[in-house]
């Protein structure tokens, strides 16, 4: 599995926000209300930006993880090899 691959509940809900906020933004270009469009658009531009970085950090977490999960295997397996030659 690759790490790249990994999806998280958290990023999720802030990609949708984002979207929403998009779709939020093209209403209110139609509607010409210019104000509130930036604003959407600035609040959308903000959850994408946070989203990205949150997906970092939670990708950095899974991969720490995974390496002290691979680490306590191999720490297991080798006391078992030990043992075995003792």
């Amino acid at each position: 599995m690759s790490v790249s691959k990994v999806e998280f509940v958290e990023t999720n809900i802030l990609r949708l926000t984002a979207v929403f906020g998009l779709c939020t933004a093209n209403v209110l270009l139609i509607l010409e209300n210019w104000a509130m469009f930036f604003f959407a658009l600035i609040l959308a531009i903000f959850f994408e930006i946070l989203q990205r970085k949150l997906y970092e950090v939670l990708i950095h977490n899974y991969a720490v993880a995974q390496y002290k999960e691979k680490f306590k295997e191999n720490e297991t397996h080798q006391q078992d090899l030990n043992a075995m030659q003792s």
